[in-house]
């Protein structure tokens, strides 16, 4: 059956289109959309601490045979740091929300700083929010300690750190015939793998 496809009047297809928003100018800060600018308002009256457009790099710069490609970003509108909270509120969206906020729940995730994330499209789901602050979230109160919070500090009880996007440990073995190994534990995914210095720096070179 055929289908007609309608354009724009700027002759764009209707899904190539970029998403307009009305920014607004309070404070002598610019908001992308009436809707961000509605729950900075919220959180004002509410005397909530908040920290604005805080970036986290996603995939940094890189060099790829002879062009720099850019590193690969993600801006929430607010993060709520004593509520373990990031909220981005979004009356539209576009294709690359769900890629980029998935790859920072991994990031999030691998690094033991699980928040959650609330992306509110209506003023009613703003004040929800609030609300839900307000009367006691569980994310309001000092926090319970997550799996991945467990998890990370029982890592650095045990003298592992966080480097390179990898939780790491310095080893020495030593084997019934008196030899010794040493090297450099890595810690993925519940497992150990354990590598020698020249094996180490193998992985490093790849992991840039």
């Amino acid at each position: 059956m055929f289908r007609q496809r309608f354009k724009a009047k700027d002759g764009s297809e209707p899904d190539k289109r970029k998403i307009k928003s009305s920014k607004v100018e309070q404070d002598g800060i610019v908001f992308d959309s009436k809707l961000e600018n509605y729950f900075y308002n919220l959180l004002k009256e509410n005397n909530i601490p908040f920290l604005l457009k805080q970036s986290f790099e996603l995939v940094p710069t890189f060099r790829y045979r002879h062009e720099t490609v850019l590193a690969m970003k993600v801006t929430p509108d607010y993060i709520l740091p004593d509520h373990n909270l990031i909220v981005d509120t979004k009356g539209f969206g576009n294709e690359t929300v769900p890629l980029r906020y998935k790859m920072l729940k991994y990031m999030l995730h691998t690094q033991g700083t699980e928040y959650q994330i609330e992306m509110p499209s209506s003023q009613k789901a703003c004040r929800a929010i609030i609300e839900q602050l307000k009367t006691g979230w569980v994310l309001s109160e000092p926090l319970t300690e997550s799996a991945a919070t467990r998890r990370k500090n029982n890592l650095k009880k045990e003298g592992w750190i966080w480097e390179s996007g990898m939780w790491l440990k310095a080893f020495k073995d030593k084997y019934n015939d008196g030899t010794i190994v040493d090297g450099t534990a890595v810690y993925n995914a519940e497992r150990i793998m354990k590598l020698r210095h020249y094996d180490f720096e193998e992985l490093l070179l790849k992991h840039k």
